[in-house]
């Protein structure tokens, strides 16, 4: 299973996926570092990124998963397009 099925990933580095969480993309240094991983790491960059989203933090300051805090939030709605990137399936 490969996010890019063009490039073939082998080995121990099979199934690794690097997702950004709390990105900001009216920051010059998230842009700046999202290119950097873009150019370095294109086989192993998910597509979804996780935005910054307060209800994520409401969600951990209640001990809580975002999933279950508030599903509709935005931040929800990315959690689970990575999850069906990565996996092929929702829950």
């Amino acid at each position: 299973f490969s996010i890019h099925p063009e490039h073939e990933r082998r080995g121990l580095f099979e199934n690794i996926f690097i997702f950004v969480n709390q990105f900001k993309s009216n920051e010059i240094i998230a842009r700046e570092n999202l290119a950097s991983l873009q150019r370095h790491y294109t086989d192993y960059l998910t597509t979804t990124k996780i935005p910054y989203n307060t209800k994520i933090s409401q969600a951990t300051a209640m001990g809580m998963p975002v999933l279950q805090y508030d599903p509709s939030c935005r931040g929800s709605k990315c959690i689970r397009q990575l999850i069906n990137e990565v996996f092929g399936f929702e829950r």
